[in-house]
């Protein structure tokens, strides 16, 4: 019993810096919520997390709270990252590092707004769809060291993806409008803001389905000026080297000057590129 009194004192003063974001009843629903989605681990759904603490009773209030509960997103986003801040081992090597991914969550119908059509070529089973439908979002947080053992990753914010055509109409509502942004914008979005919030040196880890020129260089060349955001990610499957453009035109050439020379054999024909790898060692 002390134990547990110690840990619950322990989880009320983390939660205790958000009270000023909600209303009172609001934070009270807030915190029911959270304690609620960090003892379940099944799916994070309402009802799953009314079951897990046992608060069926509770289960109209929180989905009341989930669908038209009103509260400032970027105040709670702070908040969270200062506190993960101060988190030991949230630093690799002076570097403040953001990891981050897309997700998708499968949905039964179209008659959930945001759900997009999705090839899943995936699927497990003996007549698995082709086609399915979900919600696709992206997600960004911090990871943590945890020794010898593999980091910890503490999610921060997530964003859902939705295609244009289905960016809500506001006729008659009041508050700032909702821009549509692609799920690249979105991701890189999510690190400036993150880097904004927190200073020294950054780092923005990702996997190759994210390395496009929409996710790298805004935060690398952020257009309102520092923070600067490095990327660490490995190179995609078809990414490809060109050689430098002809400095002079063909005799009788017609069109523009090419701005890309020939294409180079993609890395994964290394065998066909004519010169070695270069081997190095770094002092870190």
């Amino acid at each position: 019993m002390p134990q547990a009194t110690a840990l619950w004192s322990l989880w009320r003063r983390l939660l205790q810096p958000f009270a000023c974001i909600f209303t009172r009843p609001g934070h009270r629903r807030f915190v029911e919520w959270v304690t609620a989605l960090a003892r379940n681990v099944e799916e994070h759904t309402v009802t799953q997390s009314a079951v897990a603490v046992e608060r069926l009773g509770d289960w109209r209030a929180w989905e009341r709270f989930a669908a038209s509960g009103a509260w400032d997103p970027a105040a709670v986003t702070r908040r969270l990252t200062r506190a993960v801040e101060e988190a030991p081992g949230r630093t690799w090597h002076g570097d403040h590092v953001w990891a981050g991914d897309d997700t998708k969550v499968h949905r039964s119908g179209q008659h959930v707004w945001g759900t997009c059509t999705f090839h899943e070529d995936t699927a497990r089973g003996p007549n698995p769809a082709t086609t399915v439908r979900a919600h696709h979002g992206v997600v960004r947080g911090a990871p943590r060291d945890h020794g010898e053992r593999p980091a910890w990753f503490l999610p921060l914010s997530g964003r859902l993806s939705f295609r244009q055509s289905q960016l809500p109409a506001r006729s008659g509502v009041a508050g700032p409008k909702e821009v549509f942004r692609t799920r690249c914008e979105r991701a890189g979005a999510l690190v400036r803001e993150r880097a904004r919030i927190s200073g020294g040196r950054h780092l923005a880890v990702f996997d190759g389905g994210s390395a496009l020129k929409s996710v790298v260089r805004p935060p690398v060349v952020p257009e309102e000026g520092p923070p600067r955001v490095e990327s660490l990610t490995r190179s995609r499957h078809d990414a490809r080297l060109q050689a430098p453009p002809p400095k002079e035109r063909r005799p009788g050439q017609r069109g523009p000057t090419p701005r890309w020379g020939k294409r180079r054999p993609p890395p994964r024909q290394g065998g066909w590129w004519k010169k070695g790898w270069q081997e190095g060692r770094s002092s870190i």
